[in-house]
Order: C-alpha cells, then sequence, then structure tokens
C-alpha cells in the first residue's frame, strides 16, 4: 500500500481536474471534497459544473485503479436558513448512483449543516462529552487528581476544542451547552456537588478558560 504522503502525490492532479472546471477542492488522505459557489440564478450551472467534475474525476480514478464510491458520498446546499427552503432539491447523479442533498454532512468530524448554524454539530459535541464522562465516573475515585485530569484532557475538553474555531460567532445559548460540559467535568474530577459554586475550580485548579475565550 501507498503511504500518505504517496497516496496524496498520486492523486494530486484530481485537484487540477477540479479547477480545470471551475471547481474548488479540498483533499484530507482519500477524503475529497469539490465546492462551487453562486448566486441562486446560477444554481441550474452550479448543478451541471458539480455532476460533470464528479464524472470526470471517476473517470480518472477508474483508470488509476481507484474507486469513488457513491455510498460514502454526500451533497450539500449551503445558503441562508430563508434560501434553503428554495434551493433545487433534485438529485446528484455519482457513478450511476443518485445522491439526495442532505441536511448535514460529517466533515472530517465537524457536523455542517445547510444554513451552516452549527447546531447539531454543538449537540453531539455536548452529547458525545457527557457520554465520556459518565463512563469516567465509574472509575473517577481510583484515580489521583493529576490522572483524573489527564483523562478528562484526553476524552472531554479535546473534544470541546478540536476545530472550535468554526464555532466563532455562535450564539450564547449554544455556547453554553459547552460550558456546561466543562462545568461537570470539573466537579467529577474534584467530587464537588451540582449546585457548587464551580468558577473557582475552572479558574484556580484546572486554569481552564470559560467556553467563549477558548474559541477565540
Amino acid at each position: 500500500m501507498l503511504g500518505p504522503l504517496l497516496f496524496l502525490l498520486y492523486t494530486a492532479y484530481i485537484g487540477e481536474i477540479a479547477a480545470s472546471l471551475g471547481l474548488s477542492s479540498h483533499f484530507y488522505a482519500d477524503d475529497s471534497q469539490l465546492y462551487t459557489w453562486g448566486p441562486p440564478s446560477t444554481v441550474p450551472q452550479q448543478w451541471r459544473r458539480m455532476e460533470l467534475g464528479v464524472e470526470r474525476i471517476a473517470e480518472w480514478m477508474r483508470s488509476h485503479r481507484l474507486w469513488l464510491n457513491p455510498e460514502k458520498t454526500d451533497f450539500l446546499w449551503c445558503a441562508t436558513r430563508r434560501r434553503c427552503i428554495h434551493l433545487y432539491t433534485g438529485e446528484l447523479s455519482v457513478c450511476g448512483a443518485l445522491i439526495r442533498p442532505s441536511t448535514s454532512v460529517r466533515d472530517l468530524g465537524v457536523l455542517l449543516e445547510s444554513d451552516l448554524s452549527m447546531r447539531r454539530h454543538f449537540a453531539w459535541t455536548v452529547g458525545c462529552c457527557f457520554r465520556q464522562l459518565r463512563l469516567i465516573r465509574s472509575c473517577i475515585k481510583s484515580l489521583p487528581l493529576g490522572a483524573a485530569k489527564a483523562v478528562v484532557a484526553a476524552f472531554v475538553t479535546s473534544r470541546l476544542d478540536r476545530c472550535n474555531s468554526l464555532l466563532a460567532g455562535a450564539p450564547a445559548c449554544l455556547l453554553d451547552g459547552h460550558q456546561s460540559v466543562l462545568n461537570a467535568a470539573a466537579r467529577l474530577v474534584c467530587n464537588r456537588r451540582k449546585y457548587d459554586h464551580i468558577t473557582p475550580l475552572l479558574r484556580d485548579v484546572f486554569h481552564w478558560l470559560p467556553v467563549p475565550f477558548r474559541i477565540e
């Protein structure tokens, strides 16, 4: 098998195919993404350009003994919430399969929605963090403070901080969910009750910034 660097060199020409059709592209290992944009009046042209780009890339991949998997292909329109309902809802043809537009897709662990509100990503992240905290609770009493803090950093706060620059400008009602995770983690590690004042712990024991400042 090719190593990561050789694989990227091997597939580098895909970006040139996309650029020749006026499409932007992004690649991470074997994850390939095509982008196009324009005013609503150009949606039919953007649609045809995207289908043509996917078709040519699929042809190139077949000729180089690679395979574009339609089952792992997602298609997303992005627009303001007011305009999302007016977007074309037809299916995109990918290697003989028809792909319907999704309301949300996963991009390297980040959930992106059509209106880019990040609401699902917030909910998913908070849910994952609280599941990890419930697992950690079962063994927390067996760990010294330093080890407990390391476990929380590895399985909880690392999730909050991953790609969190994408959350800049998010409303406070969504950021509150992430803050509740930090508060719960601090209470768990220090064996505090649910309604104990948490700010001194966050500042003096963990040195954790509030969520808006972590994002900034």
